[in-house]
């Protein structure tokens, strides 16, 4: 982005903040992208963002979605790079699209930006960062870790396995899948024992099976104690800074469901 397409930068603050919020989303998203200094002005008009979607194809897509528009980012990476493990890529173009369904009506401007010298990661970074979301969705998640969230919601999540949850240091994490290795689990909670995910409050994860598992392969080593006046059954484990977390796990045999919460009280 340069000051040519917006000329009105060089403006007092109080005057540029004033032409920049009759613009429309898009080039107010564009314009957060021309410096530091217009990046701090964008998140003081504290965007109505309601949540960013983030989803794993062929190419990484950011989806920012505020009330009736909707405005998705691909980043497109070298062929080589389809495998993404990674968040420090270059994207080698960007495709914008602006969907807008205001007044009954549909609006569509599909434009292609270059990179604006960002990796994916400070992409995704950046995107939050002056919409500041209470709700992040992963769709497909390649073993690339979402920190620092309020809340992050993934469903049917490919290869998820402890090494990604140990990375998702966010507060609420609600995650429904296919299936999950209860050894996972409990190489998880021993890692959460040993200091990983200090701002966890919540995490529920939900999968498919047709028996009723062993549930001692999960608390295997997590020193588990019954929690005092609980009417269900729940578990408490402590970590090493002296907190605890209580674990509850869950059976519906007619939905072939099972569940596991584990939850940190303030």
């Amino acid at each position: 982005m340069t000051d040519q397409r917006f000329p009105f930068h060089r403006l007092p603050d109080d005057l540029r903040l004033k032409v920049l919020q009759t613009t429309n989303h898009l080039e107010i998203m564009a314009y957060s992208f021309l410096s530091k200094k217009a990046c701090s002005t964008v998140k003081d008009l504290h965007l109505p963002i309601f949540n960013v979607i983030i989803t794993m194809k062929k190419q990484l897509e950011l989806e920012v979605t505020l009330s009736c528009i909707s405005i998705q980012f691909e980043l497109n990476m070298l062929e080589n790079d389809e495998k993404m493990t990674h968040l420090s890529g270059l994207p080698v173009g960007v495709k914008v699209t602006y969907l807008n369904f205001e007044n009954h009506e549909f609006n569509e401007k599909i434009s292609t930006w270059t990179n604006q010298g960002k990796t994916v990661g400070e992409w995704i970074k950046h995107l939050r960062s002056i919409s500041q979301p209470k709700f992040c969705y992963v769709n497909v998640f390649h073993h690339i870790g979402m920190g620092n969230l309020k809340w992050l919601d993934m469903q049917s999540p490919r290869n998820l396995n402890v090494l990604d949850l140990s990375t998702l240091n966010a507060e609420t994490i609600w995650i429904k899948t296919d299936q999950m290795s209860l050894r996972d689990l409990n190489r998880f909670f021993k890692l959460w024992k040993k200091g990983s995910n200090p701002k966890l409050e919540e995490l529920s994860i939900s999968w498919n099976t047709d028996n009723l598992l062993d549930w001692n392969v999960m608390l295997k080593g997590l020193k588990a104690k019954p929690t005092r006046n609980s009417r269900e059954n729940t578990l408490s484990i402590e970590n090493c800074r002296g907190v605890c977390g209580e674990l509850k796990c869950e059976w519906w045999p007619d939905l072939n469901r099972l569940r596991v919460e584990f939850t940190v009280p303030k």
